[in-house]
């Protein structure tokens, strides 16, 4: 909360009009007589101990013995606070205490200061101040006079309780936490603070949005962001104004389970993880990679969070590269960053249309296809870069290649025939498939994007067929699906591409621009857990291992 107060139990002098609580500038009535003393009552409870996760409002440290009250800076008057003080009582919520003061019947300032120890047999103050406040009030004559103000916590020791140190890649995101400001008897500050808590980053860069000063215990980290560009680590640092300090590490990660997608009408963009709620996070979830782009086809993820996009079509621009391309983004790419995308052009492929791409994170490789050849690429990627080795020839059958996935033993395309085929990893040259599923029983249309799951099935998207085909790892021939995901509770339509996150969700990304997430394992006509939407048609996905 964003000021706490005593409340009922601290009632104020008020004149017509004015309010209490903080600093009152009231106008005083006309007087006719002079001035004298009058009575002012103060009234306040200290609370019993709660529990440290209890946040209601604490109006005094539970651990306040006494507390002074100085009338317009004179000699300050002292009370004891506790069960069996004079006029302190006991209570269910805690010890009520009321105590008299005299006050020149004028515009007077009031300090209030609470203690952890009573008073000494001298009546002066002892140990550490816990809590203190002022007000300014306009005393009345013959009125029932009584204080009511807004005591700030004595900060005496800072820790920063930030659940995820990592914000993540590709997206604007606010930091989640608080800073726990507690008085020199251990309690929690529930409420303002006596000075504002300074936050600093270490060292400071234009990729993170640096908060307000922490004023209450309700602020929060406030507008600390990390705006999703590349970053090195960054220290927060929290300081009270007694140099009480504490710090942590934030480190920029790229999350798993990050879904990349493309559309041939719009640039790639980037969704959130399937499990961390969008308000985390960017509002919608969806971050555009700014790109000079004419029709992006395919994309990938490596192990390490770059992106990998093949573009189909001609020079789009007078700064966009030469003819088709593969582009690499590095992690958390933006336009506006020093990073900047690596463009592969399509004279790497014997200047052929490089269609589709996927990675072999484990082994830092990259397989891009064009109609009827495959090519591997040894990562990181770079615009000189050469393959490492080519699959084509009449052997292979490969032609009028759609999709393309790697598996933990073999890497496998889909084609326009329609039939799937499968290759050894390391497999160059005119080299035989491995397996060929093709045939009637396999129910393909228009096989496109396909992946492996963590059993090593191959599932295949089919547009034409509007499914998801499932096939057993060791499928050959006129092989018969193990199971599809298919009927009117899927929301398919006209699937694309398929992919996995390293739980086992799947993700299936539509004519529509959706992407349909369903259970690990789910087939049938199963319905989506859920359903996003960036672009009104979609063409390739894939997800951060």
């Amino acid at each position: 909360m964003a000021e706490l107060r005593f409340a009922a139990l601290a009632a104020v002098a008020l004149l017509a009009g004015c309010t209490g609580g903080g600093t009152s500038h009231a106008v005083p009535p006309a007087r006719t007589a002079p001035a004298g003393n009058t009575t002012v009552a103060l009234s306040l409870m200290i609370p019993h101990v709660v529990a440290a996760h209890d946040r209601t409002p604490r109006y005094l440290s539970a651990a306040t013995k006494s507390v002074f009250v100085t009338v317009n800076g004179g000699t300050p008057l002292g009370f004891d606070a506790t069960p069996g003080s004079p006029n302190c009582t006991a209570g269910t919520s805690g010890t009520t205490c009321t105590f008299s003061l005299v006050a020149p019947i004028a515009f007077d300032s009031f300090a209030v200061a609470a203690y952890d120890m009573p008073r000494t047999p001298s009546g002066a103050t002892q140990g550490n101040v816990l809590s203190e406040g002022t007000i300014q009030v306009f005393i009345n004559e013959g009125a029932a006079n009584q204080l009511q103000l807004s005591l700030s916590g004595k900060v005496a020791t800072v820790t920063l309780d930030i659940p995820d140190q990592h914000p993540w890649y590709w997206c604007f995101r606010f930091i989640g936490g608080n800073v726990v400001a507690k008085d020199a008897a251990g309690y929690t500050i529930v409420g303002t603070y006596d000075a504002p808590i300074a936050l600093k980053l270490t060292p400071y860069t234009l990729n993170w949005l640096l908060p307000y000063p922490v004023r209450t215990s309700s602020d929060g980290l406030g507008q600390l962001a990390f705006t999703g560009n590349p970053a090195a680590p960054v220290t927060l640092t929290a300081t009270a104004a007694n140099n009480a300090t504490d710090s942590k590490l934030l480190t920029p990660v790229v999350q798993p389970g990050t879904v990349v997608v493309s559309s041939p009408d719009m640039n790639p963009f980037v969704d959130v993880p399937y499990n961390r709620a969008p308000s985390v996070n960017n509002p919608g979830g969806l971050v555009t990679l700014d790109g000079l782009f004419a029709t992006p086809r395919a994309v990938a993820f490596d192990g390490a969070g770059n992106v990998y996009m093949t573009d189909n079509g001609p020079k789009s621009s007078s700064s966009s590269p030469n003819g088709p391309a593969v582009w690499a983004f590095p992690a958390g790419y933006c336009s506006r960053c020093s990073s900047q995308p690596v463009v592969l052009p399509f004279a790497a492929f014997g200047e052929g249309t490089p269609l589709v791409v996927a990675t072999d994170a484990a082994n830092n490789v990259l397989y891009v296809a064009t109609a009827s050849a495959i090519y591997r690429f040894a990562l990181p990627l770079t615009s000189s870069s050469t393959p490492l080795a080519t699959i084509a020839g009449p052997t292979t059958g490969l032609a009028g290649i759609t999709g393309i996935a790697v598996g933990a033993n073999e890497l496998a395309v889909s084609m326009s025939a329609p039939s799937l085929a499968t290759f050894a990893k390391n497999a160059s040259g005119n080299a035989a498939p491995q397996r060929t599923i093709a045939g009637a029983a396999t129910t393909f249309q228009t096989p496109g994007g396909l992946a492996y799951d963590a059993s090593g099935n191959l599932w295949v998207a089919d547009a034409a067929g509007n499914d998801v085909a499932v096939f057993a790892p060791a499928a050959n021939g006129n092989a018969a699906p193990s199971s599809a995901l298919a009927g009117s509770a899927t929301a398919l339509n006209a699937p694309q591409g398929v992919a996995f996150d390293h739980t086992g969700v799947i993700y299936v990304v539509d004519h529509s621009g959706r992407t349909h997430l369903y259970a690990a394992g789910a087939t049938g006509n199963a319905a989506p857990q859920g359903s996003t939407s960036g672009a009104t048609s979609a063409n390739g996905i894939a997800v951060m291992p």
